[in-house]
């Protein structure tokens, strides 16, 4: 009976090592599977297409050099002015 139980106890470390080393290498082909069939497709269309998701300006006006966008100025009685809040 003890010989039983010191086999399955070798039997189940061993099964816990080969799914560690499984976990080590599957979890990576796994990622890179998901982002080569997804992310990089969909990065080619928007680049095919010029389109920008994000409207950010940079890839329909290339000449355009930064992603800042400007705010018109608020006026000092507005609803949306920080200065005397109370």
């Amino acid at each position: 009976m003890n010989f039983l139980k010191n086999m399955s106890h070798k039997t189940f470390q061993l099964w816990v090592q080969i799914g560690y080393f499984l976990q080590l290498i599957m979890t990576p082909v796994i990622l890179i599977f998901i982002f080569v069939l997804l992310i990089v497709p969909i990065a080619f269309l928007q680049k095919i297409f010029k389109k920008d998701l994000h409207k950010m300006g940079l890839i329909s006006n290339p000449t355009k050099t930064s992603y800042w966008l400007i705010v018109e100025e608020v006026s000092s009685h507005s609803s949306v002015s920080m200065k005397r809040q109370f």
